[in-house]
This record gives structure tokens, C-alpha cells and sequence, in this order.
């Protein structure tokens, strides 16, 4: 699986960047967005309280000022 963090502009709507999650284990980002790994399948909403989790423990910067935010869970 392929973990990207989506960020889409909130004035336009328009997908403006993805970040990639070089991860191996799937199990502490579910972990995050509160879903067992065997259903870690999804797009998923980043709130402030998930993007501190995600700076936390990967180093990723997530602006929620300028873009509304969505991990989403991709096939290889």
C-alpha cells in the first residue's frame, strides 16, 4: 500500500500537492486515524489533532490554514 497525504486548496478546491509516506508498517498510522489495519483502506480527513500525530511521529508539515487535508490509503 501507498500512504499520501492529499492537500487541496481551500479558496479553489483544486488538489495543489501530495505528500508521500515512506512507511513500511501500516499499523501506528491506522493507529492515528483511529482504524483497525485490516481496514486501513480509505481517504481519511486530517484534523489538527492528526496532523500533530503525523508530525510526531513521521516529521510531516501539514498546513491546515491554506488546504483542507486527506490521507488517503492507495493500492501499489
Amino acid at each position: 500500500m501507498k500512504y499520501v497525504v492529499a492537500s487541496f486548496n481551500r479558496e479553489t478546491g483544486q488538489h495543489e500537492k501530495d505528500i508521500d509516506l515512506k512507511i513500511d508498517d501500516a499499523a501506528e498510522l491506522a493507529r492515528i486515524f483511529d482504524e483497525p489495519v485490516e481496514r486501513f483502506v480509505d481517504m481519511y480527513p486530517i484534523d489538527a489533532a492528526r496532523a500533530a500525530s503525523l508530525h510526531s511521529a513521521y516529521g510531516v508539515e501539514v498546513d491546515l490554514t491554506t488546504f483542507d487535508n486527506f490521507l488517503e490509503v492507495q493500492a501499489d
